[in-house]
C-alpha cells in the first residue's frame, strides 16, 4: 500500500505543470518569428518556393509541393493566418500541429536561405505540441486526463531545455577544435563573409582585433558552461540575461535575426513562473507609481494655473 501511495504522490508531483509563463512567451516569440519569416519572403514567394520557383523539389515532405500556383498561394496565406492564430493563442494544440506542418513544409522548400534559426525551430516544434502554450492547465490535482496533460507539458518543457543545452554544449565543443577559435581570430574572419556582415556595426569588431580575441574565447567558455550554470537557481537569471545580450549582439553584428530570436525564445522557459510573476508585479508597481506621479504633477499644474487666473 505504501508503494501505491508513493506512486500516486509521484504522479501528482510530475503532473503539476511548471514554467507555463515561459512557454507562453515562447509561443508569442515563435509566432512573431514565423510571421517575420513568411512576410520577408512574401514578395518573392513564387520566385523562390512556387511550383516554378528556383529551388527544385526536395524529397522532404512539404505541403507546398504542389503544381498549381493558385493552390500554392492559398497555402502560403493559410500558413500566415495559422502563424497569427498561434501568436495570439487561438486554436490550442491543433493550431500548434498545423503550424508545425506548415513551418516544416516551408523549411523543406527553403533549405538554402535560412540563417539557422529555422532549423532549430523545426527541431523544437514537435516538443511544443506536448506543452501548454496557453497556460490553461490547472496546477491543482485533477482528473487522470489533466494529470496526463500536465506530465506531457513537463516532458515537452524538459525536452526543449535539454535540446537547448545540447545546442550550446556541442557548439562550444566544435568551436574549441577549430584553429581560428583557438587563436581568437574566428569572429574577425566570420565578419569578412558578406552573408554574416552588417555594414553598420561589423567594422567595430573588424577594426579592433582585441574584441575579436576576447569575443571568441568568451563565446567558447559561455557555450560550454551554459548547461552547468543554469543548474544554479541564483545564477540562472544572470546567465539568461547574458545569453540574451549575447544573441542580440549576434543579431546586430552578424545580421542573423531569426536565429537570435529563436535562441532567446527558448531560453525564456528556463525561468520559473514565480520569477515572472514577481518581475511582472514589480513592473506593474513601478508603472502605477509613475502614473500616480504624473497625476499629481498634472493636478498641481492645474491648481497653479487656477490660482494664477483667480
Amino acid at each position: 500500500m505504501k508503494i501505491i501511495s508513493w506512486i500516486d504522490k509521484a504522479i501528482d508531483f510530475m503532473s503539476i505543470p511548471r514554467h507555463q509563463v515561459g512557454m507562453k512567451l515562447v509561443r508569442i516569440l515563435v509566432g512573431i518569428i514565423m510571421l517575420y519569416i513568411y512576410s520577408v519572403n512574401y514578395g518573392q514567394r513564387f520566385f523562390l518556393f512556387g511550383p516554378e520557383g528556383i529551388f527544385p523539389d526536395s524529397n522532404l515532405f512539404s505541403l507546398f509541393h504542389v503544381d498549381s500556383p493558385l493552390v500554392f498561394n492559398i497555402l502560403y496565406h493559410v500558413a500566415i493566418l495559422a502563424a497569427l492564430c498561434f501568436t495570439i493563442g487561438w486554436g490550442g494544440r491543433i493550431i500548434v500541429l498545423v503550424n508545425f506542418l506548415f513551418f516544416w513544409s516551408w523549411t523543406s522548400v527553403s533549405l538554402l536561405i535560412g540563417d539557422g534559426g529555422d532549423n532549430l525551430l523545426r527541431v523544437m516544434f514537435p516538443y511544443l505540441i506536448f506543452t501548454d502554450l496557453l497556460g490553461k492547465l490547472d496546477r491543482k490535482p485533477g482528473t487522470l486526463w489533466k494529470k496526463a496533460l500536465g506530465i506531457l507539458h513537463n516532458f515537452g518543457w524538459m525536452a526543449v531545455i535539454l535540446q537547448l543545452c545540447y545546442v550550446y554544449f556541442t557548439a562550444g565543443l566544435m568551436k574549441i577544435q577549430g584553429g581560428m577559435w583557438q587563436d581568437g581570430t574566428a569572429l574577425y574572419y566570420i565578419l569578412q563573409v558578406d552573408e554574416f556582415r552588417n555594414p553598420l556595426f561589423s567594422s567595430i569588431i573588424v577594426n579592433h582585433p582585441w574584441i575579436s580575441v576576447a569575443g571568441s574565447y568568451v563565446t567558447i567558455f559561455f557555450q560550454i558552461a551554459f548547461p552547468f550554470l543554469i543548474l544554479y537557481g541564483r545564477v540562472k537569471p544572470f546567465v539568461i540575461a547574458v545569453s540574451i545580450m549575447f544573441h542580440l549582439g549576434i543579431w546586430v553584428f552578424m545580421n542573423l535575426p531569426s536565429f537570435s530570436l529563436v535562441m532567446i525564445a527558448f531560453e525564456l522557459p528556463l525561468l520559473s513562473d514565480a520569477f515572472y510573476h514577481k518581475a511582472f508585479g514589480m513592473i506593474r508597481y513601478r508603472w502605477s507609481q509613475l502614473k500616480g506621479k504624473r497625476f499629481v504633477l498634472s493636478t498641481d499644474k492645474k491648481q497653479t494655473v487656477n490660482n494664477e487666473v483667480s
